[in-house]
């Protein structure tokens, strides 16, 4: 019992020394000293000075390569072929009225012959008839009558010999069409796409012999976002600049919008118009030719001009605002509107008003903006900045 009563009372003794050791320790703690923090530093920037301009935009796109003329070759005339060509295969090239395919023509010689003897009969017969008419008038002109019957006068045969003339000559004419169309040739230069016949074969009339394109001028049908179309504006006449790598190296051709198709594509929803290149297929010692579904880009230049501020695409930020210093190098976060954008540049304009809210937004003079255009973790409207030094334009490449 006795033992019971000593433990009771330690238990209690033992949990208040504990309760004063733990109240002393949180008094005793050190307190922590106030200090006064440096402010963070100004971030360091890289700006572009750009000035609205009026100038024409560039419109991107991409197509590929399509021949202006492509035709399908059909024999007009049935005949044995006695000659192809050795050009005449595809990839060939050949001349503007090159014969590229020969066929047997003795059948139309001989048809032509006849035909020259026809006229020359239809031609004797109508001087006979022409001599009898001049006779009859003699004979009714002695007879002292005011009034002469046609089929006396042989008016009749004299027209009917004249249709027999013209109608022979039409014979003789298509006689030597049909011979001069056993020779095969074209009225351009250009390549051979498919060939369909060879020495030795018999043709019939309407059948394809092959497929060629002229090397005059590519086309390129190029496809247009509903914005990029009225931006566009008036395409016909446009210059368009075609570009293309070969081996590595960018290539540049010249070329210009001939056609804007009316319809909008059901199933992409975009409007198309069509370039033309000269002498795109033609290869020279600054360029290779373009071939045939080669893939291009092309910029469109606009015709109408507007006025934009260029800058560098990497200046644009995310959803359509640009960061902006003003005279102090304060940063302002401001909303524009995106008129166009490639790899390299955007255009831009200022949203209406923003110039009479922020009355020191302009650097220089009347509409000259201090763009940022090194990238920050963290921007802020009311930021502090130091600028490091200004950018270059971002050059244009049309």
């Amino acid at each position: 019992m006795l033992g019971r009563k000593k433990n009771f009372i330690a238990y209690p003794v033992a949990l208040l020394l504990g309760l004063g050791f733990i109240a002393l320790l949180i008094l005793g703690r050190p307190q922590p000293q106030e200090r006064n923090l440096a402010p963070a530093p100004a971030p360091i920037v890289q700006v572009m000075d750009v000035k609205e301009s009026l100038q024409p935009l560039i419109i991107s796109s991409q197509g590929v390569v399509s021949a202006a003329t492509r035709v399908e070759l059909v024999s007009e005339v049935s005949g044995r072929v006695l000659r192809v060509e050795d050009s005449f295969a595809p990839g060939g090239k050949f001349s503007s009225g090159q014969i590229l395919i020969e066929l047997d023509d003795a059948d139309y010689r001989a048809a032509f012959s006849q035909a020259q003897a026809n006229v020359a009969e239809a031609e004797r017969l109508l001087a006979v008839e022409q001599g009898s008419a001049k006779q009859a008038q003699r004979e009714w002109r002695d007879l002292k009558s005011e009034e002469a019957n046609a089929l006396f006068l042989r008016k009749p045969q004299v027209a009917s010999a004249k249709a027999n003339l013209q109608a022979a000559k039409a014979a003789r004419d298509k006689a030597k069409t049909d011979l001069n169309r056993t020779k095969i040739s074209l009225p351009f230069d250009g390549s051979v796409l498919r060939k369909e016949v060879d020495q030795g074969e018999y043709v019939v009339a309407g059948r394809s012999i092959g497929e060629v394109f002229a090397l005059s001028s590519a086309e390129i049908r190029l496809p247009l976002s509903t914005s990029q179309y009225y931006r566009l504006g008036n395409a016909i006449g446009a210059e368009v600049r075609v570009s293309a790598k070969a081996a590595g190296i960018r290539h540049d051709w010249m070329g210009e919008i001939v056609r804007v198709e009316s319809n909008v594509d059901p199933v992409s929803r975009m409007h198309h118009v069509v370039a033309t290149v000269e002498d795109a297929f033609i290869e020279n010692a600054d360029k290779p030719s373009l071939a045939l579904g080669q893939y291009i880009e092309a910029g469109i230049q606009t015709l109408e001009q507007q006025p934009v501020y260029e800058i560098p695409r990497n200046a644009l930020r995310q959803p359509q605002s640009v960061w902006l210093l003003d005279n102090e190098s304060v940063l302002y976060v401001v909303d524009v509107d995106v008129v166009l954008r490639d790899q390299a540049r955007a255009f831009i304009q200022l949203k209406a008003g923003v110039g009479q809210q922020l009355n020191n937004l302009f650097f220089v003079g009347d509409k000259t903006l201090r763009v940022v255009t090194s990238d920050l973790a963290l921007a802020v409207s009311g930021t502090k900045t130091i600028v490091e030094q200004a950018s270059q334009k971002p050059h244009s490449p049309l």
